[in-house]
């Protein structure tokens, strides 16, 4: 609580007036706009409001006494602006905290969803027919590239012919598993893939095309 001090208000062209009436006591609880004195002058007398509500902590005039403007006439405890203010600012930052908490949650939520969504799955050489190896002959992607479903990932090329291998899933390349000149057969791995594809060591499902001359 804080200590608020009433003085007498502008009393106009009053110089000095009477305090002819005490209408509070000490540890009295008033409240705004509450009648606390009458001060009378040579013409009329006029009741002294409260300015704000508060508990009566001291009296500083007695009856009869002579009071001009600005004059002390008593000491109020009332409930602290500030507090009022910090509560508020208070209320404020929580609400803040709890914004910026279910923000949060909603990132994180979308971050697990992202990670979710998106795996590395290793793309192999699909059935070629035979358990003989096969030359890679040439390399369509490279580390980073993006690239979509069926496009051409490597040429392969046996004793009877040429062959590409496409992608079975769109994606992103991560690593490549092979080089030009390799060896590789049936389920040989070509490269990893970044995709929203949730399997892992996916095989291509389609028969490896052959070479468009």
């Amino acid at each position: 609580l804080a200590v608020e001090i009433i003085t007498v208000p502008d009393l106009g062209e009053a110089s000095e007036v009477e305090v002819i009436e005490l209408l509070v006591s000490v540890g009295q609880s008033v409240a705004e706009n509450d009648s606390l004195l009458v001060l009378e002058s040579d013409k009329a007398a006029m009741e002294i409001p409260a300015p704000l509500a508060g508990i009566v902590e001291s009296i500083a005039v007695n009856l009869g006494d002579q009071v001009i403007t600005g004059n002390e006439i008593l000491t109020l405890k009332v409930n602290e602006p500030a507090s009022d203010e910090s509560s508020i600012v208070q209320r404020d930052v929580e609400e803040g905290s709890s914004e910026e908490e279910e923000v949060e949650a909603e990132v994180s939520k979308k971050d697990e969803s992202a990670s979710e969504k998106t795996s590395s799955s290793v793309i192999e050489v699909p059935d070629l027919g035979t358990e003989e190896e096969v030359d890679v002959i040439e390399l369509h992607i490279a580390i980073g590239d993006s690239i979509a479903k069926d496009d051409a990932l490597i040429t392969l090329e046996s004793d009877k012919a040429a062959m590409e291998v496409p992608a079975p899933i769109a994606g992103q390349v991560e690593e490549l598993l092979l080089a030009l000149g390799d060896k590789v057969k049936t389920g040989s791995p070509i490269l990893r893939l970044l995709s929203s594809h949730t399997e892992l060591n996916v095989e291509v499902q389609k028969a490896a095309e052959p070479l468009k001359s």
